[in-house]
């Protein structure tokens, strides 16, 4: 979460700068920058995002315009987990919401592909969404990871009007550590054990900075870490994303 507040820069990178300029035109002039993060999807792997709205994690703001923008960094597959999203969604009413598993952040609300549409789209395209609309992606089966770039934006006084109200996205949470020193730690594993998952972890790398969402069941993968976005921070600086739009919203 937040990699815009590690790596230098990146904020004025062509990913938000063309982001940011995509929100305007949907939404209005009024349209800023609220957060951002990478995700990945690991090769051979059954993880599911469950299906969810993103409002359901928002605080209730009076103005409810929000758009989120999902750049594929590589190739998003049926296969590997692309957005699958239910067409007109974000027109109607939240549903009701539950921990996805107990004891776990996690929401999710009743559905199935049957009323979705897959969205595969290549590398360097994106999906938008609404904060309502209904989406979910499966896991990925396939021997290559599946990146996303995600950045969101909404009204400016509705930023304003979040942090007043102590909400940032989990900003606040956001854990800087060395993996050679965390891997001896007892301690901070500790600590990052207790918080139930809750969490995001900032793992330093050589001289770079590597962020990764969330650590699913307090698995730490480090090497995983390494290879899945390592390599991809220049690139973030000077990227040419956001070239072609799928919206899905």
């Amino acid at each position: 979460m937040w990699p815009s507040s590690y790596v230098e820069n990146l904020q004025e990178g062509k990913l938000h700068e063309r982001a940011a300029k995509i929100a305007k035109i949907i939404l209005g002039d009024d349209m800023t920058f609220d957060f951002d993060m990478l995700i990945s999807k690991a090769p051979l792997t059954d993880t599911v995002t469950p299906m969810h709205q993103d409002e359901s994690y928002w605080c209730d703001m009076p103005d409810k315009r929000a758009v989120t923008v999902w750049v594929a960094m590589d190739n998003a597959t049926v296969d590997n987990g692309c957005m699958w999203f239910v067409p007109g969604s974000h027109n109607k009413e939240l549903r009701p919401h539950r921990q996805a598993r107990e004891g776990h952040h996690v929401l999710c609300c009743d559905g199935d592909e049957s009323e979705m549409i897959a969205s595969p789209i290549r590398a360097g395209s994106c999906t938008l969404h609404h904060g309502r609309t209904i989406h979910y992606t499966r896991g990925n089966s396939t021997d290559k990871q599946r990146r996303a770039f995600i950045v969101n934006y909404r009204p400016g006084l509705m930023v304003t009007w979040e942090r007043n109200h102590g909400y940032d996205h989990g900003k606040d949470k956001s854990i800087v550590l060395d993996k050679r020193s965390f891997r001896n730690n007892q301690t901070g594993y500790n600590a990052i054990k207790q918080m139930g998952g809750n969490f995001f972890l900032m793992i330093c790398v050589g001289q770079r900075e590597v962020l990764i969402n969330e650590i699913w069941n307090n698995k730490f993968h480090f090497e995983y870490v390494h290879k899945a976005f390592e390599p991809q921070f220049d690139s973030l600086l000077n990227l040419d994303l956001v070239t072609n739009c799928d919206s899905s919203a």
